[in-house]
Parts: C-alpha cells; structure tokens; sequence
C-alpha cells in the first residue's frame, strides 16, 4: 500500500518504493496531531469553512496517472506543498500490498507549517480507465485511461479549528463526482467499487479556490487486484 512521502514534482515518474508526491522536501512520515483525524463532516463546523466550497466541478483534463511499477506519478504537480503528508490503505488490511475493498485516505498538514489560511483541499480518487457511469465500469467499447480529476471529497480547510490539520476519508463512501448538466439540473455520481476496475489508481490533493478553481498538490496511489 502507498503512504505519501514528500517528493518534489519533477520526480512523480521516478522509480520508488510506493509513495506519493508533494515537495521537495525529504521523506518523512506522518504524526497524529494532537486533535486526532476529523472527517468532512467534523471539518465544515470549523472556522472560515463558509468560504469553502461544498465540491468542485469536474471542469478541466487531468492526465495525471500513478503507477505500481515506479510507484510514482507521470507528472508533475500544478502547485507546491511543502507541508502535506498524504497516505493510501486498505480500511480492513492497512499492511497490506493491494486493495480488495475500501481505502482509508489520511491527508495531514504537518505541526509549524507556514501555509496562510485558508488551506482548502479535495482529494480526488481515479480508477484507471473511463468509467461508464451507467453501469460503474470501464466502457467495454474502447478502454481508455481516465482523463479525469477523479471522484472528489468534499472540500475542507485544513486551516480551521475543525479538521485541526488532518482530514481522514473513505473511498468510495466519501467520494463522488457533481457536476451540472445544460439544462442546469445538478447530478452526482458516487464513487464505484474498487473491484470494478482493476489495475493502478491514482490519488490526488488539489488546492481549492473555487468550485471550478482547484489545482493539484500531491500525487499518489494504490494497486487494485
């Protein structure tokens, strides 16, 4: 299973032990806080959460792709993150090499950081093909990579009181992708199953600014067999 380290960008393609990507800053682990992880809901009671969105919008191509092999991801990210640790493992087996079912998703923002407030993140989850949403699996057609930014968490500020600089998700229960159609009608598609799609997933941090304002931070995975 993959627990973030704090790799510079340019070195996502890099050949690793299983690791995400943030900074350039040297691997470290990282700690509980003393106010102990706090899901999205215990977050949006926490100060300034008014100015956070309640999602993003999947608005734009994300190529990003990481891989088991290199245990690294093909690009870099959009912006720094000097501070954020980031870790990826299976909720019944965190020891364990593959995910068979959900994955406990720990974003952490390290004690003494210097980020100004807000500091907004989603966390977007991708299989590693196009799903067709219909049926929650890869199209059978044509099975190409997936090109976009992920299901997504809802946003939260690291900054404030609530999450005390820590958010812990769950895939797929925390995930889910919303967007709004040409006749304006609002629709959200939940994140699908693991087993439905095998292979090399990708997890991503974006910054958020803005419900179609977001860039990504942290890049890292988990294998799927």
């Amino acid at each position: 299973m993959t627990k973030g380290g704090d790799k510079g960008g340019g070195e996502r393609g890099a050949a690793a032990a299983p690791s995400g990507s943030g900074s350039p800053a040297p691997a470290a682990s990282a700690q509980p806080s003393a106010q102990g992880p706090s899901g999205p809901s215990a977050s949006a009671q926490g100060g300034g959460a008014g100015a956070v969105p309640d999602h993003i919008e999947p608005n734009k191509v994300s190529r990003d792709l990481w891989s088991a092999t290199t245990g690294g991801c093909n690009l870099p990210n959009e912006e720094r993150a000097d501070f954020l640790n980031v870790s990826a493992v299976d909720t019944d087996d965190p020891a364990a090499q593959t995910v068979t079912g959900k994955v406990k998703i720990r974003v952490f923002l390290k004690p003494y950081n210097t980020e100004k407030a807000p500091y907004a993140i989603s966390v977007g989850v991708k299989p590693p093909h196009e799903i067709d949403e219909r049926v929650q699996r890869p199209f059978e057609s044509v099975r190409d990579y997936n090109h976009g930014i992920g299901y997504a968490s809802k946003p939260v500020d690291l900054k404030s009181p609530g999450p005390g600089g820590e958010v812990e998700l769950i895939y797929p229960d925390d995930f889910s992708t919303q967007l709004v159609d040409n006749e304006g009608t609002r629709k959200r598609f939940p994140g699908i199953p693991t087993a439905n799609d095998p292979g090399d997933w990708t997890v991503l941090v974006y910054r958020v600014r803005g419900v179609k304002e977001y860039s990504s931070v942290y890049c890292t995975g988990f294998p799927v067999k």
